[in-house]
């Protein structure tokens, strides 16, 4: 953390990356991150050029954001669901969301039928 400490009470950003469980053992992020590599590596073995993961037929996997209602809202309809949990559903969606695009992969999410869930799609 590089938070400055001035009275020994971490500041808001530290703060906010523990609400988004990057400053404990339990990282969703790197969970979602670490999935979505392994499609990505299964697939791209097998001489394909995407990879789905969620609850679609022939997805490679699902995912704790995948199959959670709680991502699905934050995404599907931001303006009446933006609870604090929804807003920090939608960060840690963007940070995946950037951490691939940024490493030249093309990135969607779409509803999975009439469900609450959805599907990521990785393609190279």
């Amino acid at each position: 953390m590089a938070g400055v400490k001035l009275d020994g009470f971490f500041d808001a950003a530290t703060a906010r990356s523990i609400a988004m469980g990057q400053a404990s053992a339990n990282n969703l992020v790197m969970d979602e991150i670490y999935a979505l590599k392994k499609a990505v590596a299964t697939k791209a073995a097998t001489g394909e050029l995407q990879a789905v993961v969620g609850t679609a037929t022939g997805a490679a996997g699902t995912s704790t954001m995948t199959a959670n209602t709680t991502y699905f809202e934050a995404w599907n309809d931001s303006f009446s669901f933006n609870t604090p949990a929804h807003k920090i559903a939608r960060e840690n969606m963007n940070y995946i969301f950037n951490f691939f695009t940024r490493i030249g992969y093309a990135v969607t999410r779409s509803r999975e039928g009439t469900t609450n869930t959805f599907n990521w799609t990785i393609q190279w």
